[in-house]
């Protein structure tokens, strides 16, 4: 459903795999890796956040949730 303004409250998954994750003092940490959903609710649970290692080896995952 479109706001006012013609945008919409939903978003594509496959626009935020991939988006840079960032410390609160700016510092980029990571990337999201994934998104895990919620059956029931259609809500997102968390995110997949993939961070360190070199060239995806080494890399450590972390879920974040609101």
């Amino acid at each position: 459903m479109t706001t006012a303004s013609g945008h919409t409250d939903a978003i594509l998954a496959s626009r935020v795999i991939g988006t840079n994750v960032y410390s609160a003092g700016g510092d980029q940490i990571g990337e999201i890796k994934d998104v895990v959903l919620k059956k029931a609710s259609n809500g997102v649970m968390f995110a997949i956040v993939g961070f360190g290692g070199f060239l995806d080896i080494g890399e450590k995952y972390c879920a974040v949730g609101s």
